[in-house]
């Protein structure tokens, strides 16, 4: 109960842009956030951990946005698995992940590592976007994945699918 208290304080203040009024005001929301997601509230994971992947300061924000998004993404949310898979794509993220960081995430479930798992996954409980990214990777063969020109245009066609129905 206390971690949604703490998500709705953060949200609230992040969602109506009263943070934006005053820094310590965004410290707070920030702060209310992260309180939340290490409370293990998944709404909070996903958000706090987008704020640090596309906001955050210093390379160390956002490389701890990928714990957040993982927390979210091992309990099945479909947003989470999303973000998780674009920030393990993310060069530049990969480019300034320390070792240490890496090897902490040995003993994590292998599909919380792989994109190409986690955007499955995301696009079978339909996320669009998810079913875009992979009718782009079979399409052209990314991450190690042979070009499939059937399984394209399948997830091509899951993405117009859902994408109505948003």
């Amino acid at each position: 109960m206390l971690a949604i208290a703490h998500y709705c304080i953060g949200a609230v203040l992040f969602f109506t842009g009263i943070a934006k009024l005053h820094l310590r005001i965004h410290e707070l929301a920030m702060r209310e956030l992260q309180r939340s997601a290490d409370l293990g509230w998944g709404k909070a994971q996903v958000l706090f951990g987008q704020l640090l992947k596309y906001r955050g300061a210093t390379a160390y924000n956002k490389i701890a946005s990928i714990g957040y998004l993982r927390a979210s993404a091992s309990e099945g949310n479909r947003e989470a698995q999303f973000m998780l898979a674009e920030a393990l794509t993310d060069k530049s993220l990969m480019d300034v992940m320390p070792v240490e960081a890496e090897s902490k995430t040995e003993n994590s479930d292998n599909q919380l590592k792989d994109p190409v798992a986690l955007y499955l996954s995301a696009a079978k409980a339909g996320h669009v976007m998810s079913a875009l990214r992979l009718n782009k990777i079979y399409e052209q063969g990314l991450f190690g994945i042979k070009t499939d020109n059937g399984k394209a245009e399948y997830w091509f066609s899951e993405f117009i699918k859902h994408g109505k129905q948003n």
